[in-house]
């Protein structure tokens, strides 16, 4: 999920109705799956894969804690929230880093809440929100190296040039 938007920025950079399609069909399948994978137990083995709506377990639980550093829980959060700024770039006209931080930010602090107000078997974490952000800032300094190399054009750029071909 994090690897696919970098290659269709690189494949469709100079078809931007393409990537526009594309960018919206995937931010489609990448919020379902973003909203499953933090609502939802999942079990994957090598015969099936669980996706279990239970919601009998438990209420109002947090984690105020921000000692709980887990390594695999950091590399979730990272490559969970890195897909964002590439969709945000793709669309956004200007200001694209600060979009990218504060939607981080704003869909992190409502997938927590989610998981504090539903009875299912997660914990709302304040890490999560802390790798979510730095997730969301990652990918959008890469995002900015990738504009500044020219390896895609901003939604800005292809705005004025369809304006000044008419």
């Amino acid at each position: 999920m994090a690897v696919l938007p970098v290659l269709l920025v690189f494949v469709l950079k100079n078809h931007q109705k393409a990537l526009k399609i594309t960018t919206i069909v995937f931010a489609a399948i990448y919020f379902i799956c973003l909203f499953i994978g933090t609502t939802c137990d999942i079990s994957i083995t090598t015969s099936k894969t669980t996706i279990d709506f239970d919601y009998s377990n438990k209420w109002f639980d947090i984690d105020f804690l921000l000692y709980d550093f887990d390594f695999d829980n950091i590399l979730i959060n990272i490559s969970m929230f890195f897909p964002l700024g590439f969709i945000v770039f793709v669309f956004a006209k200007k200001n694209q880093f600060a979009k990218t931080v504060i939607l981080s930010l704003c869909l992190s602090l409502a997938i927590e809440l989610i998981q504090f107000v539903l009875p299912i078997n997660r914990y709302t974490e304040l890490t999560d929100i802390l790798f979510n952000v730095i997730s969301g800032i990652i990918s959008a300094a890469v995002c900015q190296f990738l504009l500044s190399k020219k390896a895609f054009k901003p939604a800005a750029q292809n705005l004025s040039k369809t304006k000044n071909s008419n």
